[in-house]
């Protein structure tokens, strides 16, 4: 890995404004804008071999949730966010990046859950979740497909012992959330790193 000399650390101004309330008895809400302004970023330039100062980039975006509390025990939520991440001023020997994505930023992103829960029965939790697509070079010309990931768990509480047994990826669907340009000495290409498949977890816990 090459780093340059002069490497900076990493600067951050970030602003954000929101609200957050009740629209009724049952459903809560909340929204937020945001904006961050980063200098001297630590980018990778090619592949994970170097590593540069971007003069300057932003994210700005919004994000909102609502939850539903409803009748016999049941409850829901949304939530979304939209984030554009940029290059604003990022030249190097090899090309310049400007107005060009951040890597590894999605655009949208959107979950959705439901459940249901009662003292005799415990609670039962489901929930989707969508990641859009994102590029993995600083060039905007490589990117990781987006994808939608389903959840489930279920736990039961009795005194002070809760049993809780979950499924992620419920669907074991195949799916990346993390690429790089350049895989190293060994894979000189752009690579990409599966996420986990379908995974079973359960757990015992007591409460002193």
């Amino acid at each position: 890995m090459s780093l340059h000399d002069d490497l900076k650390p990493e600067k951050e101004k970030s602003y954000e404004i929101g609200l957050r309330g009740n629209l009724s008895d049952n459903i809560k809400y909340g929204v937020a804008a945001f904006y961050i302004r980063s200098r001297d970023k630590l980018i990778n330039t090619d592949g994970r071999f170097k590593i540069e100062n971007a003069g300057a980039s932003e994210s700005k975006g919004v994000e909102a949730n609502i939850d539903f509390t409803l009748p016999h025990g049941l409850y829901a939520s949304f939530d979304y966010t939209y984030q554009n991440a940029k290059f604003l001023d990022f030249d190097t020997d090899r090309a310049s990046y400007d107005n060009n994505r951040v890597p590894l930023v999605p655009r949208h992103q959107l979950g959705a859950a439901i459940g249901w829960s009662t003292k005799r029965f415990g609670r039962f939790d489901g929930s989707v979740n969508y990641v859009d697509s994102k590029e993995i070079n600083n060039e905007n010309t490589i990117e990781i497909d987006h994808y939608t990931v389903v959840d489930i768990q279920y736990a039961y509480n009795y005194k002070a012992v809760e049993i809780a047994l979950s499924i992620k990826n419920l669907f074991d669907y195949t799916y990346a959330e993390y690429g790089e340009e350049n895989g190293g000495f060994y894979i000189p290409e752009p690579v990409v790193y599966p996420a986990d498949g379908r995974s079973i977890y359960a757990s015992l816990e007591y409460r002193f």
